[in-house]
């Protein structure tokens, strides 16, 4: 939950909880920030409900935790590469929902503190697992993003849907630009000042790609369809961040 002496951005209803109220703004112009006075959710985390409802919901639900409670995702085999979040704290307690963290002294498929490693540029699990893929600022700290959209293009099932989130404001930029390459040799060679973001337990993730347009020829080119979803909901008016929606061909 917020603070009670953040600021307050602006009203809307919340498209996680199904509360309208104050939004507090902790970080400015951020994309975590716009938090939800109710529930705790920011910006980033409406915008992805509001893609998930619009996925599942049917129309039959205004708000996330809403569909969950009355089982919209119940029968959908679901991965979220997190290892916490609010996501994970209302899908968790379905034995069809995954997830994983990714440790560079961990094996892949292997588990640590109940949480499974996996590398995305080589996943261990088999083809066509998953109907769901979910991730939130997750692609921009991957080496080869490319070959990770070819992994998460591989475990769907045919009709699936990759829902994620990069840091990215629209319009977005013609190309996208790599930050930094990882060699075979395993050092880090900086083509730009380097640029870190805090990693899920705490640390600091190194930025390798900043995404451009191109980033929907190319997932197409692997066999997904790609739409942008821009704001949390109908009366969200920083249209800025988007949830990105990439659902693999039948």
């Amino acid at each position: 939950m917020a603070k009670d002496t953040a600021p307050v951005s602006h009203h809307e209803f919340c498209t996680f909880c199904g509360a309208f109220g104050p939004m507090l703004e902790t970080k400015p112009n951020r994309p975590f920030s716009h938090v939800c006075v109710a529930c705790g959710t920011s910006v980033r985390h409406r915008s992805q409900a509001a893609a998930l409802l619009s996925l599942y919901g049917k129309g039959r639900w205004r708000d996330f935790t809403s569909a969950v409670k009355e089982g919209a995702f119940k029968d959908l085999d679901i991965y979220e590469v997190a290892i916490k979040g609010p996501l994970k704290r209302h899908l968790q307690s379905s034995k069809r929902y995954v997830n994983s963290y990714f440790w560079e002294d961990v094996a892949p498929g292997a588990w640590k503190d109940d949480v499974q490693c996996q590398d995305l540029t080589r996943l261990t699990y088999e083809d066509a697992r998953f109907d769901l893929v979910m991730s939130t600022e997750v692609m921009e700290h991957v080496h080869d993003p490319w070959k990770a959209f070819a992994e998460v293009a591989r475990v769907l099932r045919p009709g699936g849907s990759y829902v994620f989130t990069i840091p990215v404001r629209l319009p977005l930029p013609a190309a996208s630009t790599p930050r930094a390459v990882l060699h075979p040799n395993g050092q880090v060679e900086h083509l730009l000042p380097e640029a870190y973001h805090n990693s899920g337990i705490g640390g600091k993730s190194l930025v390798f790609t900043d995404f451009g347009s191109d980033i929907f020829d190319r997932v197409r080119e692997i066999g997904l369809h790609m739409i942008s979803q821009v704001g949390s909901n109908a009366t969200q008016t920083d249209s800025r961040y988007c949830t990105f929606i990439a659902t693999k061909y039948c």
